[in-house]
């Protein structure tokens, strides 16, 4: 028994030591797993900020979404497109940054279908930036989920459009004033044609008429009437760009002393014109004529959008302009005509040049005045700017091209169908040549062709018809011609290719190109002697004149009026 005793201690300090041994080991692998754990949590906490670092760095415009909507996270890049602080963002919702529209649009269609997809892309929102501006961005999104399929963040991504979304708008409106421009430019080509027929036969009419004043009254105001409408058909053409320039180089201050006095008379007492030309101000290369009637149209306006009157400003300068996508590089003349009136708003300021349209009364303007400044600038190589303030005024920018340094003669103003006609000129004959001079006209327009022939024939000369080039042709292989009046614009052979075809076998013979549709001149020779529809009779003998006496014979003379060129 006393043998057993120590057998039996031995036993229980044999277990007491296992147990202290398994209690150690499992205190030690304890601290292992808690030093893992530790190591663990650091590397996803290290994870943790150099993801949020990464996302945060990234050049694209990124958002972390809660489920709610509200954003959890924002880049850097995000907070510089859309102008915000970070502490301004983080936990609203994302719609309070877009437009009403599109939080709408947002809330109540897209958010729900990226809840039930997962995945979103491109959808275009308008958002609103800190300093007010509008962006049009796309947007992409995706939803995370844990294991157990619980939402855990949206994570989205946006692109900046703005700039494309404006070129698009750009290129439509283009392309919508190019499709207006040619639809104005054949309706006022087909007004012009009625034009003509019109105060051709107006004009007979008035020789015809015994001296009665009433009657002679009636025809005064139906021809001033034909001519007011032969001034917006020009102004129509402008827009459109297809009225015939002739620009030569020109001394834009003497051009705007010799106006002043018509500008003065044309808005009135209530309104005072200061100018402010430098002394070495180039000069601008442009057609004078239409150039003053593009300047006057602009004082006309800032004269309307000053009621109690006030001061036009009209200055220049020049400047070199190199990255001006709508300009070739080179050197430019700015000239401003400035008010002191109500002004627009951008809805306005954004429709101003759009043919027809106008801020005025019925009857007070026809809303061409903007548009034909604009055609004629984009005509010859420039642009128009306008700038404008609600209740500060309005100031309208045309950029034109610098002409030559040494100064082109100014020619007499023409007369147009702009200009009241001067009925009080007389046609007198020379002396008569041994035959009647035979004038071949042609027109596809039955009722332009009778007022032409009409004209010529009352001045006394013979007149064959043509109602086609190729009848036209036909013609000179019969019958003696001595000079061709024709239109241009016929079905089958226009104007221009008769000219040629004659040219290759009569390359002596005058002719007189007519037209109201000065699109294809271009393709002309300057020399070509031209008459814009409707024209007159003074100016159709002018004109007739001046090619018989070059070709040495005798033909009819009209004093004083010079010839018409148009």
């Amino acid at each position: 028994m006393e043998v057993g005793v120590p057998v039996v201690a031995m036993v229980v300090f044999g277990m007491a030591l296992l147990l202290l041994c398994a209690a150690l080991g499992a205190k030690l692998a304890g601290s292992r797993l808690k030093a893992a754990r530790m190591i663990r949590d650091d590397a996803v906490e290290a994870g943790k900020t150099r993801f949020q670092t990464l996302y945060r760095r990234t050049p694209v415009p990124m958002h972390a979404l809660n489920e709610h909507g509200a954003i959890e996270f924002v880049s850097d890049a995000w907070l510089e497109v859309l102008n915000y602080e970070r502490d301004n963002v983080i936990g609203r919702p994302l719609t309070d940054f877009m437009t009403s529209a599109s939080a709408r649009q947002r809330i109540e269609v897209d958010w729900p279908a990226l809840l039930d997809n997962r995945d979103l892309t491109n959808v275009e929102y308008q958002f609103v930036t800190g300093d007010g501006r509008q962006l049009h961005c796309l947007l992409s999104a995706h939803i995370e989920r844990d294991a157990a399929g619980q939402f855990v963040q949206a994570l989205c991504g946006l692109i900046d459009i703005t700039a494309r979304r404006k070129a698009e708008e750009q290129l439509r409106q283009s392309q919508k004033m190019e499709a207006i421009g040619h639809l104005t430019g054949g309706i006022a080509h087909d007004f012009n044609n009625l034009l003509a027929a019109t105060l051709s036969n107006l004009a007979m009419l008035e020789k015809q008429l015994p001296a009665d004043p009433k009657m002679q009254r009636f025809l005064s105001t139906a021809m001033l009437a034909a001519e007011r409408g032969a001034a917006l058909t020009q102004r129509m053409l402008a827009f459109s760009r297809r009225q015939d320039l002739r620009p030569g180089s020109l001394d834009l201050h003497e051009l705007i002393v010799g106006m002043t006095e018509l500008m003065q008379r044309s808005i009135g007492p209530m309104v005072r014109i200061e100018t402010d030309f430098p002394d070495d101000l180039p000069p601008v290369f442009a057609d004078a004529n239409q150039l003053e009637l593009a300047i006057l149209n602009l004082v006309v306006n800032a004269r309307d959008a000053m009621a109690d009157g006030g001061c036009i400003r009209i200055s220049a300068s020049a400047l070199e302009m190199r990255n001006d996508p709508d300009l070739e590089p080179g050197g430019y003349v700015r000239i401003a005509v400035a008010d002191e009136g109500r002004g627009m708003d951008a809805e306005t300021l954004a429709k101003a040049t759009e043919p027809f349209f106008t801020t005025k009364g019925v009857g007070e303007g026809t809303g061409l005045g903007l548009s034909m400044v604009q055609g004629l600038v984009a005509q010859s190589g420039g642009r128009l700017c306008l700038v404008s303030d609600v209740g500060k005024g309005t100031t309208a920018k045309i950029y034109l091209p610098a002409g030559a340094a040494g100064f082109a003669a100014r020619e007499p103003l023409q007369m147009s169908s702009e200009v009241p006609l001067d009925r009080d000129v007389t046609l007198a004959a020379t002396s008569a040549p041994a035959r009647p001079l035979r004038v071949l006209a042609v027109d596809d327009d039955p009722l332009v062709l009778m007022g032409t022939v009409a004209m010529v024939e009352d001045l006394g000369y013979e007149v064959l018809e043509a109602t086609t080039g190729q009848e036209a042709l036909e013609t000179l292989k019969v019958e003696e011609v001595d000079l061709i009046v024709t239109d241009h614009a016929m079905p089958s052979m226009t104007g221009i290719q008769l000219i040629n075809e004659i040219r290759e076998t009569r390359p002596e013979l005058p002719v007189i190109l007519a037209s109201g549709y000065v699109s294809l001149l271009e393709e002309t020779d300057h020399g070509l002697p031209r008459l814009a529809k409707p024209f007159s009779q003074q100016a159709l003998a002018a004109m007739i004149d001046e090619l018989v006496a070059k070709r040495g014979e005798t033909g009819r003379a009209m004093e004083p009026a010079p010839p018409t060129l148009m």
